[in-house]
């Protein structure tokens, strides 16, 4: 998976009678779909309409990649059959991404609108033929690498997204509504991040176990006298001695001379 599931459900309610035939009334989002840095943030799958005869929004911008979300992964995997089912379960699993944080600490909170930190894209809605309410369900994915790559030291992120109500009429003219601030909350998960740093851990303690190890090793060479060095004149002056002594006449022969 890209990343974490975001559901935002708008409901709309008209309290009189449905505009007429000569007006549009529409629901206008304003998605944030990148960090400043063109990275990927709120990455935008699906939308259902329910209660409108219109059921297209802007389609430009759902799903661009056209990649394969998670329903369409579950159909697909019914399709197969026996060992095949297994062998796609562990291709999921290896290339699944979790969604972790810096494992050293948080520090910052963030705040993601399109007036700070997000680019934002115009989403349209027409609400064609609808009766007292309609309802809007946005589907989207967080996309993990940019929270890990971008936001690692992140104690709390949130994102804000806009959504207005237009009507419009043949007479040019538009009424639009107070925007609605929907908006995503995001901490971090200290289970995962356990899990992710968990590599790093082991690493970090072999190389420390490995030192330690050196240490110790170096330290009993240096008690045995393995490192003590052996002057010049001590060895001349053991050499002398022994020359000496190899000279010197014995006791016999000390006694041979005397007799």
């Amino acid at each position: 998976d890209i990343g974490t599931l975001v559901v935002f459900t708008l409901q709309v309610h008209v309290d009189r009678k449905s505009p007429g035939h000569h007006s549009n009334l529409e629901v206008e989002f304003d998605w944030p779909k990148e960090v400043t840095n063109g990275k990927w943030l709120l990455y935008l799958t699906e939308i259902q309409l329910e209660g409108a005869s219109s059921t297209r929004c802007t389609q430009s911008e759902i799903n661009p990649l056209n990649l394969l979300m998670s329903h369409e992964r579950k159909s697909m995997m019914r399709s197969l059959k026996g060992h095949q089912v297994e062998d796609a379960k562990k291709e999921e699993e290896k290339g699944k991404v979790l969604p972790i944080f810096n494992v050293w600490g948080h520090k910052n909170s963030y705040q993601l609108n399109c007036t700070s930190g997000a680019k934002c894209v115009k989403l349209s809605c027409p609400l064609l033929d609808m009766n007292n309410a309609a309802f809007v369900t946005v589907r989207s994915r967080l996309w993990n690498s940019t929270m890990i790559e971008d936001f690692g030291d992140a104690r709390s992120i949130m994102v804000q997204v806009q959504a207005t109500l237009k009507l419009s009429t043949k007479l040019t003219t538009t009424l639009k509504s107070s925007p609605s601030l929907i908006e995503l909350y995001i901490y971090p998960d200290y289970a995962l991040q356990l899990n992710s740093g968990s590599h790093l851990w082991i690493i970090m303690m072999s190389v420390l176990a490995g030192v330690l190890l050196l240490a110790l090793i170096c330290l009993l060479l240096w008690k045995c006298g393995f490192f003590k060095k052996t002057s010049t004149r001590e060895l001349y002056e053991a050499k002398t001695q022994r020359a000496c002594m190899k000279n010197r006449p014995s006791d016999r022969d000390k006694l041979t001379q005397e007799l």
